[in-house]
């Protein structure tokens, strides 16, 4: 009985071990906004500072850090504000925005991928009982 209690507390203490580290890996909103702009960026949104306190003042009014669609002049824009961060506003056309969608994709398998390698790294081993040296 004693037994399984001490094996229990063991399970307990790596399970909160385990839980503590993941919150390691959750990122800031900070972060996540950085994140977004550079995906932004890189697929062709343009940026616009809100270099005065007017335009800063009308941008704190929008929906944050989220990509919208808007109609502007008969065309669709989608449209990414964050007063508090770059105090910017990104808008790209629908092809920007399904680069950002392809791009965040890929983003997301890779860290995915890297995830997955990470969980079924094999523990360091002496490979000198196997009789050759891994060239990899």
């Amino acid at each position: 009985m004693q037994e399984n209690n001490i094996k229990f507390k063991h399970i307990l203490v790596i399970g909160l071990m385990l839980a503590l580290a993941s919150v390691g890996c959750i990122k800031s909103p900070d972060q996540k906004a950085i994140d977004t702009e550079r995906l932004l960026a890189a697929s062709g949104f343009k940026m616009r500072l809100a270099d005065t306190p007017e335009k800063l003042t009308q941008i704190q009014e929008l929906t944050q850090r989220q990509i919208l669609a808007h109609r502007s002049k008969g065309k669709l824009l989608y449209v990414y504000v964050d007063a508090e961060h770059c105090q910017c506003v990104y808008a790209g056309s629908a092809e920007a925005y399904q680069r950002y969608q392809n791009l965040a994709l890929q983003k997301k398998l890779a860290a995915e991928d890297q995830l997955n390698a990470d969980r079924n790294q094999p523990r360091e081993m002496d490979w000198g009982g196997w009789r050759f040296e891994p060239t990899w």
